[in-house]
């Protein structure tokens, strides 16, 4: 009786735990699918919220491009508004003697007649007749025409400032029997012309323009002309020439001829 009574309370037991364990079961299969429920609910959200920010970013984008097309096309409409005037110069008497180096480069300086001031490039060439010049390279430096002198500076500045201080202590260029023309032999580099001088010497310089080249070209060939007819003139006249015109005056004691 006691056997048969364990038994049974045995498999009362037993079916209890299986049943709690089949409840258990159910419960945590209802719970997993719940769960994958919401993940797949919050995934969906999560691609939904990426996909609206993705289109209100293209949307934002293009209303900018369509914004400023439309500025571009309003603006255009008007014909003033492409249109800007140009900053005036100040006169070289405002700036005081002040300037930069942009400014030396493009700043020309023609004083009188005689004095011509600009950057050039130059290239010294030849020494004499028979012998090369050691440094043949370009160099952009500031030339002066003084009279029958060329003159070199590192700038404008430098001249203008201390004169004194020539482009590696050179001295001035004689232009007494030389000569100016354009370079048409050289092809390497726009708008040269070639100083020739009467000691051999050779001298390539390089212009912004034909008007500038033009411009070099006469004042050089005029200097050294006038110079050369004057000192020409001064030679071949024998002493005492320039006394011819005046009238002869007579002595008091001289005699008349009968």
């Amino acid at each position: 009786m006691s056997l048969h009574f364990h038994f049974k309370l045995y498999y009362q037991v037993s079916n209890n735990s299986l049943t709690a364990q089949s409840k258990i079961h159910r419960n945590s299969t209802k719970v997993l699918s719940v769960l994958n429920h919401h993940v797949v609910v919050l995934c969906k959200y999560i691609v939904l919220c990426v996909l609206a920010m993705a289109s209100r970013r293209s949307s934002t984008a293009s209303e900018k491009k369509s914004g400023s097309r439309g500025k571009s096309m309003t603006r255009s409409k008007s014909p003033f508004r492409s249109f800007r005037f140009k900053k005036s110069k100040p006169p070289p008497e405002a700036s005081s003697g002040n300037y930069s180096d942009d400014e030396e480069n493009l700043r020309e300086l023609e004083s009188t007649d005689e004095d011509l001031e600009a950057m050039l490039v130059r290239k010294h060439e030849w020494e004499s007749t028979t012998k090369k010049a050691s440094n043949r390279s370009w160099d952009r430096i500031c030339v002066v025409l003084k009279g029958t002198q060329i003159l070199f500076y590192k700038d404008q500045k430098t001249y203008r400032t201390r004169p004194e201080e020539t482009f590696r202590s050179e001295l001035p260029v004689d232009l007494i029997g030389g000569t100016a023309e354009v370079a048409a032999d050289y092809t390497k580099k726009k708008n040269v012309f070639r100083l020739r001088l009467a000691n051999g010497g050779d001298y390539l310089f390089q212009a912004n323009d034909d008007d500038q080249v033009n411009l070099w070209v006469t004042g050089i060939n005029q200097q050294a002309q006038i110079h050369e007819e004057a000192s020409g003139k001064s030679q071949t006249l024998p002493p005492g020439s320039e006394k011819k015109d005046e009238p002869k005056k007579r002595s008091f004691f001289t005699l008349k001829k009968n």
